[in-house]
């Protein structure tokens, strides 16, 4: 089931997202399986985290998979979980994600592999903002998730092997 808000935002329910990625699981690419990533996934909204999360379990169904609220939490995540991904939201409290992103990018020792920017704000809007960092990944709200698995996929071959 999906809606669109007052404000023009698009949601869709948590079933139906698991519903979907499970009749179109067997038809879409999977990343390599000789190790699952351990992925820090930093989202305020709870829907739009259900939704990436479904993405990421169809994408690496063994994934160890940490959340963060908010961009504060995910920076002292990070130290406890070491992710090879970040996928992080850009408009959230108390830190946006652009700065979350900013941070692990120039992170010496612990960097994460992959980092990935999810949003719906618009390229101009981003640019205003300072722009993301170099080689993180752009994924766009609302998450089609076929185009979203494929991008990680994609992004995380060019790294991982």
């Amino acid at each position: 089931m999906a809606w669109k808000t007052p404000g023009g935002h698009r949601r869709i329910d948590a079933q139906s997202a698991h519903e979907f990625r499970a009749q179109r699981n067997q038809d879409k690419p999977v990343a390599p399986s000789t190790s699952p990533p351990t992925i820090l996934l930093v989202e305020d909204d709870a829907i739009d985290r259900e939704v990436a999360s479904a993405v990421i379990a169809a994408t690496w169904p063994h994934a160890r998979l940490y959340q963060a609220a908010n961009g504060i939490e995910a920076l002292l995540m990070i130290g406890q979980f070491k992710p090879d991904i970040v996928l992080s939201d850009i408009v959230m409290p108390h830190m946006n994600g652009l700065e979350v992103l900013r941070q692990l990018s120039q992170m010496e020792n612990s960097k994460p592999r992959l980092l990935v920017a999810i949003t719906s704000l618009k390229p101009a809007r981003i640019a205003e903002m300072g722009g993301l960092p170099p080689k993180v990944l752009l994924i766009p709200k609302p998450i089609e998730p076929d185009m979203a698995q494929v991008a990680l996929v994609s992004a995380w071959q060019q790294i991982a092997w």
